[in-house]
């Protein structure tokens, strides 16, 4: 659980520093990025599945399942993810404000 509040922590603070850019400033990078973002991230939905969100309360990407942007081994991970308690304790919830 530590490392999970030091991960968000991180997080946080991207965020930060994002929130000093321009439009323009973080154009000149997203490119980079490109074609991802954070609902074709793979990263992105493991920690959402272990911080406890359930299936039935994803949105769809592209009004398609989430998964429908991962190669095959993502997709085994994503998968494997399913079967493992979140860090909540199994079918935890997550915590919204």
């Amino acid at each position: 659980m530590h490392r999970i509040n030091l991960i968000l922590k991180l997080i946080i603070e991207h965020f930060t520093i994002m929130e000093t850019m321009t439009p323009m400033d973080f154009l000149e990078f997203r490119g980079y990025l490109s074609p991802a973002s954070g609902f074709q991230s793979l990263q992105f939905r493991l920690i959402e599945k272990k911080l406890g969100l359930e299936e039935n309360d994803r949105v769809p990407y592209c009004q398609q399942h989430y998964t429908a942007v991962f190669n095959d081994q993502s997709k085994q991970l994503v998968n494997k993810s399913l079967s493992e308690k979140s860090s909540q304790g199994g079918g935890g919830t997550v915590v919204r404000e």
